[in-house]
């Protein structure tokens, strides 16, 4: 019986995963606002109790930020399907992240930052 409720208890534990992974992402690097942004593959990872979005390639974090930064999303189709996050630094200095949502859940990933942040994301055509 103990083994049952263990098991049990793992599995309604896995299936309530705060971490939510989002593959098929395109982060958009760049050092200064004004360079070309280099493409880099990989997952975006949203942390639904801890309030952090983190992209990783290669299981190397590139960008990570906390959701409680965040001051305006903004979701555009005109020039490929760009998720761009405006978010103030620690030391209040203002920055972005883009993301290019190529396929698929782009709407459970947009969803799930509105009900993380509470920032509802401004939709441009």
């Amino acid at each position: 019986m103990k083994k049952f409720l263990l098991a049990l208890l793992l599995t309604v534990a896995t299936l309530c995963a705060e971490v939510v992974q989002f593959k098929d992402v395109v982060y958009y690097a760049r050092k200064k606002p004004t360079d070309n942004p280099k493409k880099q593959d990989g997952v975006l990872a949203i942390d639904r109790t801890g309030g952090g979005i983190t992209f990783l390639k290669d299981k190397k974090i590139l960008a990570s930020i906390s959701a409680s930064e965040i001051g305006r999303m903004t979701f555009s189709t005109k020039d490929g399907k760009i998720l761009t996050l405006q978010f103030k630094t620690p030391t209040g200095m203002g920055e972005f992240v883009q993301f290019d949502l190529k396929t698929g859940k782009r709407e459970n990933v947009i969803n799930t930052l509105e009900a993380m942040t509470g920032v509802k994301v401004e939709r441009i055509k």
